[in-house]
């Protein structure tokens, strides 16, 4: 194929190409119906048989409107000038449906005859309605489709159309709590007060971000006003600003072009109308705060004090933990790990202001650590306060147990050789998470004498002697049986206990010696006397000691009378001997020790020996009530005693109480009186005995 006829084949498709092109525009922008042709330029609608036209056209260099003369003047050959004629109905139905009615021939005709009728604006209403009848029998469908959208159009266009000065733009509702926020209100009310649909509306926001994290957003509006939620960006003021678009007129333009020509109505245009609000930059509060003990006990109340500071005069709302318990370690609370504690509790308060404010009354049962948080909800003024750390050396508080205990001794009497013990009733033992059994100590403090009043009470505790001691464990409240003993001499014994301190309890310190419940007044054990005892303290002759002491040189002496050591004696049959040595005396070994703090101790002593010559107690019938008896016993302690009794017996009958053994202390001495001389020797018909107590 030659040059030539390859370009002339390449114009003739590039001209069919267009004009298909322009003819799809045309179809596309222009729906013609109806079986005739209307001559009008730009038309969109129904053109019956007879060549009337139901529907919308343009003017010439104009714009798009509807006829309101129908049939009666020819179509503008020329655009006139316009007047704005305010009608909100007419003119929220050609801003809203002009558009549509340029792509949607029945929506034309729909227009039209909406227009037309509605407030008898078109001139010639009996004509409108021939035509419409003429539609009827040329396609009944159409006509219904007709008429049923006009209808629909009419009764929209007054629900939504604008009131006469035309919608009224508010700025939307701002809410917010400080670090989060809403913008409600989203919408124009109709004069109905109806919230119209269709409109588009941009809202743009600084200082925040939408929920999807954009800062605009755009939709059209429904039937209902629309809210958009967001979030504030660092505590920034934030601006709204919505803009509508599309929005319906309340006015229409009014074209005339003389007398000959149709009046044609043709939309105002669609507003754009922008609103907007403002919040100012939010005031950013601290909290600083502090628990009312930092140690406890188990039963107290704890509160946690709160100081608001920066809140511009806001009133807020706050939200208070108490967490706990958790484990102490090491010294107590510090350190802990707090993920997953359990909340002792929990609550709100609010703020009215900057203050200090007690929040969080909690009474705690457990022992353990507990700690406080608190937090802030942010309000419109005034960005959310997050929650304080757990575990703030100054939020936590150590509660520990205080055990109590109660004691009583199994007998407040007892006899040497008698077995002892004291029963604890402990309450308050710890039962926290990691709380360990409780360790209490024992002692048995004793003996200790009675006094003259032969009772305990008043007995001199300080510097006693201790008879035996131990350690108890406690795991739960309850009784424990503590200090078990045996005890082997006489006199008052009592109890007493303490509690070791743990991380979850406090120390009990020792209890108080001497407690009539603590205390046991124990007898002597008795030893065995005969019917009729006797003490040979005569001429040294006859029966030698048969007793041992435990140490060598125990001692009596009187000031100015005597000094004897003594050593140990002990009844033959019915008979209490003394040593034969001029200078030593015998302690009965089945008596009290001079050690003892109850009992009788005897001593027995010669008045002299077989040559008669002066014994150890020799000097003894010179003692008078009231003089001093100094004794030393077998370790060396020295003791000081006053004579109270100075008496005789006949040998024959002495006493035998003198040898009993009683909580009493006495020191009973005994040698012989009443000298009898027969030839060849002499002897004694009496006993001098000297009694005396512990001074």
């Amino acid at each position: 194929m030659s040059t030539h006829r390859r370009l002339v084949v390449t114009l003739v498709l590039c001209l069919l190409t267009g004009l298909l092109m322009t003819t799809a525009t045309t179809a596309a922008a222009d729906e013609r119906l109806g079986p005739g042709h209307s001559p009008q330029p730009h038309f969109s609608g129904y053109t019956t048989r007879s060549g009337h036209d139901l529907g919308i056209a343009r003017l010439p260099g104009g714009p798009i409107g509807v006829c309101l003369d129908t049939g009666s003047r020819i179509w503008p050959e020329r655009t006139g000038r316009a007047t704005l004629v305010t009608d909100p109905v007419v003119g929220y139905l050609l801003s809203a449906h002009l558009d549509r009615a340029r792509r949607d021939g029945i929506h034309a005709a729909a227009l039209w005859w909406a227009v037309g009728r509605l407030r008898g604006l078109n001139s010639q209403p009996a004509r409108m309605r021939s035509h419409l009848a003429e539609v009827r029998r040329e396609s009944p469908r159409i006509q219904k489709q007709i008429v049923r959208r006009a209808r629909a159009m009419v009764t929209e266009a007054r629900r939504y159309a604008a009131p006469r000065k035309g919608y009224a733009v508010r700025p939307p509702v701002l809410h917010t709590d400080g670090a989060t926020g809403s913008v409600s209100g989203l919408g124009l009310r109709s004069a109905t007060g109806r919230w119209t649909p269709g409109i588009v509306v941009t809202v743009t926001l600084r200082g925040a971000r939408l929920s999807d994290g954009r800062s605009t957003r755009t939709f059209r509006t429904g039937a209902s006003s629309s809210t958009l939620t967001w979030k504030r960006t660092a505590g920034r003021a934030v601006s709204v600003r919505v803009r509508y678009s599309r929005v319906p007129h309340h006015r229409y333009r009014l074209y005339r072009s003389g007398g000959r020509f149709q009046r044609v109505a043709a939309s105002a245009g669609l507003r754009i109308l922008t609103t907007g609000v403002r919040t100012g930059p939010l005031a950013t509060p601290s909290i600083y705060t502090r628990v009312n003990l930092q140690r406890a006990q188990v039963g107290a109340t704890l509160m946690d004090s709160v100081n608001v500071i920066g809140t511009r005069g806001a009133a807020l709302t706050g939200e208070w933990l108490l967490i706990g318990p958790v484990a102490p370690a090491g010294t107590g609370c510090a350190g802990r790990t707090w993920d997953g504690a359990p909340v002792a509790g929990r609550g709100t308060f609010r703020a009215r202001g900057d203050g200090t404010y007690d929040v969080g009354s909690t009474r705690v049962h457990t022992t353990g650590c507990y700690t406080y948080r608190e937090r802030l909800h942010g309000s419109a003024t005034t960005i959310a306060v997050p929650w304080t750390p757990a575990g703030l050396v100054e939020e936590t508080s150590q509660v520990r147990s205080r055990p109590v205990f109660h004691t009583r001794i199994n007998r407040q009497r007892a006899v040497a050789g008698a077995v002892l013990s004291d029963k604890v009733v402990v309450t308050g033992v710890p039962q926290g998470p990691g709380a360990t059994a409780l360790t209490g100590q024992w002692q048995l403090l004793g003996p200790v004498s009675a006094g003259r009043t032969q009772r305990c009470r008043g007995a001199r505790w300080a510097g006693a002697p201790i008879a035996n001691s131990g350690t108890f464990t406690v795991r739960r409240d309850g009784a424990v049986t503590v200090g078990r003993t045996r005890i082997r001499a006489g006199g008052c014994y009592s109890y007493r206990e303490r509690i070791a301190a743990t991380l979850h309890s406090e120390e009990v310190p020792w209890s108080k010696a001497g407690l009539v419940e603590e205390t046991s007044l124990a007898l002597p054990a008795q030893p065995s006397i005969p019917k009729h005892p006797q003490v040979d303290t005569g001429g040294a002759r006859g029966t030698p000691p048969t007793g041992r002491l435990r140490a060598a040189t125990p001692q009596v002496r009187i000031p100015g009378l005597l000094v004897a050591d003594l050593q140990g004696v002990a009844f033959h049959r019915s008979t209490l001997p003394a040593p034969y040595g001029r200078s030593q005396a015998g302690l009965w070994t089945a008596g009290a020790p001079l050690s003892e703090v109850v009992g009788t101790t005897v001593i027995t002593g010669h008045v002299s020996d077989n040559s008669d010559r002066p014994a150890a107690f020799h000097a003894l019938r010179r003692v008078r009530v009231g003089q001093q008896v100094q004794t030393r016993d077998a370790a060396g302690h020295p003791l000081r005693w006053r004579v109270v009794k100075v008496r005789s017996f006949d040998r024959r009958n002495l006493p035998r109480g003198l040898f009993a053994q009683r909580v009493h202390r006495r020191l009973v001495l005994i040698t012989c009186s009443g000298k009898v001389t027969f030839p060849g020797g002499f002897h004694y018909r009496r006993n001098l005995v000297v009694e005396a107590e512990q001074w």
